[in-house]
Formats: structure tokens, C-alpha cells, sequence
């Protein structure tokens, strides 16, 4: 497990904000119940639309036996409308992926199972109470979730490298309301059992190891290239950032561009001092609108874009509805055909043929770059 956190989400799915946690003094320190182990708690308040609250106390509790304990009860004194409370759960893909799990269900069945190798779509597994998975050879390591059922999704579909254990099941109805004083619990354990042969285990080192030293190295690789993300509220300060002598070396800019929040022909113009400084590449993200017919919103982007005399290396459309998250069980936003996208941006930007018919990336060609 990389990570576990009690949040709130709003019924739009966003993070609730909540005021600074507070965590008092007395509970941080050793006491007589707690001298094998540790104990911190904390508060915090979520506001949520006109004026509800929500309440949240929590407590990590660590045993000399090998025990991890998080407890969380949220309670709310106005009622409070959400799409999940709870705790989410973050396994990681590294030295997990593929490998043998033990899932235990609310029913009480068990499922030996593997986790996900390539990237699942949907759950991989729903209806959880438990899951044990091996950390490494001899040493296992059981997540048991009470307090409401769970089940697991693979945030590979979302560029995220964990598999994340959420509470609720998305198969029931959200939003949906906390009524008021009536609290909810949840606790997660996680439980390390070590059942290595004595002479198997590591010998503790007589070395202090709060110690850690650093020796040189040899190149062994390459560094991937870093980029900035530009956009038109930021430009012109990015701009002055660049032309520092102590500016950031990046190699890749991306310019964000979206109608809908406002972006018009201004932007290009700030995206084109920016280009003319930048000797690495330069891609053009469009949020398309879709609220027009397509031709005429591509034409009047690549209108501006030309105006201003910005050409990047490779220009990236997306409908800008299909920019948010979808559920699973949740309704599709409406939006036109990829393809139709596909063909409206190639008219609208013939210096930057599609290298793939269904990539929404379209690249300048050799001959154009070296001309422009």
C-alpha cells in the first residue's frame, strides 16, 4: 500500500476542501495503552454547498505486532450531500502488477486472483472486505476494510500508477446524502505478517542508519526531456520567466488553448514571443468547444493562430467535453464523432497532417518545419 486518505468528494466528483487539520498535542505523545506502538489524531471540516458541514475525526494507530490502523468517522449536523466519504486506498503498480492476491468479499467468499498487468477498464474486483498480497517472499500484507463495501479501479486509465480502493460502489446511486447526526464510520487495518525462518531475516546493522551517504556515480542513461505548460493567463509572465539569465532549461513547451474559458486571439500572440525565445519543440493543446459547427470554430482557432504568426511543431485537439472524468454507470456527455474532430482539424490545419487517422495529434511535415 502507497497511500491511504479519508476524504469527501462533492457531486462533482471534485475534492471537498476542508479547513487546516488540527491535531492536538496530547494525542501525539506515548501514553500507557499506546507505549508498544503510536497514536495520532486529527480533525478537520468539509463546507459544502450553501452553508452544509461535515465533520471528520480520525485516528492512525501503529502495534509493535505488525499492525496499521486508520479510523475515520465523519458526522454531519446539517445533512451533507456527496458522491463518496470515505477512505481511498492506493496499491502500487510497481512489483504488484500481475502478481497473486487473495480477495476476500463482503459475503464472506474468498477469490484467489492476480492483480491487473495491463491495464483493466473496469473494476477489477468489487465488493471487497480484504485484500492480501505478497510484499516479498515470505512477507504478506493484508488491507481489510470495514465500515461500508469497497471494491478497486486501475488509475492506469487515468495516467496515475496505483490501483486505487475507494468506497462507494459506483453501481449505486450518487450524489447521495449523509443525513444529519447520523455518523459514519469506516476502519482500515493493515496487517504485515512476517513468516520468514528467524535465520532468514535481515540482522540489524551496527551501522547508524540515520546516516545516509552519497558516492559518485557514472552516466548510466539519458534524462528524459522536461517541459512547461503554458497558458494564457501565464504567458506573459512565463515570457519574462524564460528571458531570465537564470531561466529554466526546458526542451518541450505545451500551450494550452481553450474558448471556453475565454481564450481568443490575444493568447497567440503571447504564444508566439514565447515560441520565438524557446529553441526546443512547441505543441498546441486545443480544447474544442463543440458548440458550433466544427469547421467554423477550427477555421476561426487557426485563423488567430496564423494572425499571430505561431506555428508550433504539432497541434493537439480534443472536444472539450471529453476532457472529464465518466464513471463506469455514469452517462456519456454528448460529443461529435472523433472522426468528424479528425477531419475539421485537418481542414483547419493542413500544415499539420494527422500521422495517425485516430490520434487526435496532428504534426507539422519535415519540409514545413525546416521552412518555417
Amino acid at each position: 500500500m502507497t497511500a491511504s486518505r479519508c476524504c469527501a468528494l462533492s457531486p462533482t466528483w471534485s475534492t471537498i476542501v476542508t479547513g487546516a487539520p488540527t491535531i492536538p498535542r496530547r494525542q501525539t505523545s506515548p501514553s500507557p495503552e499506546t507505549e508498544t506502538g503510536f497514536t495520532v489524531a486529527y480533525t478537520a471540516r468539509c463546507i459544502g454547498p450553501d452553508g452544509t458541514l461535515l465533520d471528520i475525526s480520525a485516528a492512525i494507530e501503529g502495534a509493535a505486532d505488525g499492525r496499521l490502523t486508520f479510523k475515520g468517522t465523519a458526522r454531519s449536523t446539517t445533512g451533507f450531500t456527496t458522491n463518496r466519504c470515505g477512505f481511498c486506498i492506493l496499491h502500487p503498480i510497481v512489483g504488484v502488477a500481475g502478481t497473486p492476491v487473495t480477495v476476500e468479499h463482503v459475503d464472506g467468499t474468498v477469490e484467489a486472483t492476480d492483480m491487473p498487468d495491463l491495464i483493466e477498464p473496469w473494476q477489477p474486483f468489487k465488493d471487497m472486505r480484504a485484500i492480501t498480497h505478497t510484499a516479498l517472499p515470505g512477507v504478506s500484507v493484508e488491507c481489510r476494510m470495514e465500515g461500508d463495501t469497497v471494491e478497486m479501479e486501475d488509475q492506469r486509465n487515468w495516467s496515475d500508477a496505483s490501483y486505487k480502493t475507494y468506497v462507494r460502489p459506483l453501481a449505486l446511486p450518487w450524489p447521495y446524502p449523509i443525513p444529519a447526526n447520523e455518523p459514519v464510520t469506516q476502519q482500515i487495518t493493515l496487517t504485515i505478517t512476517d513468516s520468514r525462518p528467524a535465520s532468514n531475516k535481515p540482522a540489524a546493522s551496527g551501522e547508524d542508519t540515520s546516516i545516509i551517504r552519497l558516492t559518485p556515480g557514472t552516466a548510466t542513461g539519458t534524462m528524459p526531456a522536461i517541459g512547461l505548460l503554458i497558458t494564457p493567463e501565464e504567458a506573459k509572465a512565463s515570457l519574462a520567466a524564460l528571458q531570465r539569465s537564470d531561466a529554466p532549461k526546458v526542451q518541450d513547451l505545451l500551450f494550452h488553448f481553450d474558448p471556453t474559458a475565454g481564450h481568443g486571439a490575444p493568447a497567440f500572440r503571447d504564444f508566439a514571443a514565447i515560441a520565438a525565445i524557446h529553441t526546443g519543440t512547441t505543441t498546441l493543446e486545443i480544447a474544442v468547444p463543440c458548440q458550433r459547427p466544427l469547421d467554423e470554430e477550427m477555421q476561426e482557432i487557426a485563423a488567430w493562430m496564423h494572425a499571430a504568426g505561431f506555428a508550433p511543431d504539432a497541434i493537439m485537439v480534443c472536444p472539450s467535453v471529453d476532457r472529464q472524468s465518466t464513471p463506469p454507470g455514469s452517462r456519456w456527455p454528448d460529443c461529435p464523432p472523433l472522426e468528424t474532430v479528425y477531419v475539421a482539424a485537418s481542414k483547419a490545419f493542413p500544415e499539420h497532417p494527422p500521422r495517425r487517422r485516430h490520434a487526435l495529434l496532428f504534426h507539422r511535415t519535415q519540409s514545413q518545419a525546416r521552412a518555417g
